[in-house]
């Protein structure tokens, strides 16, 4: 594999030091490999940026090992591409594994652009991605604390949930408001939601080659898995839970606003698929709505459920028509 980096850096990342081995050298020669190990203390990483600084560094690649990646990217981030390599794209290290060795294998692996890069939004998003997953869990955490004191006045056979609504927090204002507004027009998303949202898939959506890219980074979009001809189970894979759970909410609320075409297409598929599916598909759906009005800086538009069911009858006549013409029959329309 022809190389294409001079000077390159793979670090191997743990809770409480790293390795970190520079590859530097022609292109056309094996690199030269050097090796040191750092404490994950600022101090340490602020020697590592001047040691990579020395050696002309052109980039940096590291596995996205829990939170721990996160101290040596803010550090580095401002003066080297940094490349958050998912580990199971990165093969494991041939003979006995050592962290030396897997700083190595990593460098090596950047230095001739085999490492893809994970997708790691701007620092203001990743601020309000912070700021909205406290939220959720804080929100989650008040609202365990509100049924345990209900439970208390329950067995004390106070009835407050009889004299007191519920009660909702309410978010803070929030940067993003020319986006958050137009993710706002698709059915189903409140401010809130759409804030959530933005947090977890940015405002840029050139991150994303298409609508599908983003479905599939998100693990929102069936499963392909296909052996000798034989299709197994289609089931969507782990992605990012933050967004499938809101994504989830979303349909939820989306499918219960009448005369939209969210509803329409939530109805038709959970007639034949069931409800947790017909949910899921219809979260895919939304999610790349919300790729496109994003990308094209325009409304979304509900074309309305009558349109929708239109088109699914369309749809199964045309099928039929086909299966009947595969029998061997003629078909002739009414229109003709």
């Amino acid at each position: 594999m022809q190389p294409i980096l001079k000077s390159c850096c793979g670090i191997d990342v743990h809770k409480s030091m790293i390795k970190a081995s520079i590859a530097k050298g022609p292109l056309d020669k094996p690199p030269k490999l050097t090796t040191r190990t750092f404490s994950t203390m600022t101090s340490d990483l602020i020697k590592l940026k001047d040691w990579l600084r020395e050696n002309e560094v052109e980039a940096v690649a590291m596995e996205s090992t829990g939170v721990y990646w996160k101290p040596i990217f803010n550090i580095l981030e401002d003066e080297f591409p940094v490349v958050l390599a998912n580990p199971q794209y990165l093969k494991k290290v041939p003979g006995n594994k050592s962290d030396v060795k897997d700083s190595k294998w990593i460098a090596g692996m950047l230095r001739c652009g085999l490492i893809p890069a994970s997708f790691i939004p701007p620092k203001a998003i990743r601020e309000l991605r912070e700021l909205n997953r406290t939220r959720r869990k804080l929100m989650g955490m008040m609202a365990s604390e509100k049924n345990r004191i209900q439970k208390v006045l329950e067995d004390a056979n106070i009835k407050l949930a009889s004299v007191v609504s519920k009660i909702d927090g309410v978010s803070s204002m929030i940067p993003f408001r020319e986006e958050n507004t137009l993710v706002q027009t698709i059915p189903g998303i409140s401010k809130t939601t759409a804030s959530a949202i933005i947090a977890e898939i940015g405002v840029n959506m050139s991150q994303f080659p298409s609508d599908a890219h983003l479905a599939s980074w998100a693990g929102i979009c069936p499963g392909n898995n296909e052996s000798a001809g034989k299709k197994e189970s289609g089931k969507i894979r782990k992605g990012n839970s933050y967004l499938k759970a809101t994504l989830t909410e979303v349909a939820w609320a989306a499918s219960r606003t009448k005369g939209s075409a969210y509803s329409a297409i939530y109805h038709s598929l959970a007639k034949r698929r069931g409800k947790k599916k017909a949910l899921i598909a219809l979260g895919h759906q939304i999610l790349r709505d919300i790729h496109r009005v994003l990308k094209t800086g325009m409304p979304y538009v509900d074309e309305g459920a009558e349109a929708v069911y239109l088109r699914n009858s369309k749809a199964r006549q045309q099928s039929a028509i086909r299966f009947l013409e595969r029998s061997g029959y003629t078909v002739i329309t009414a229109s003709a």
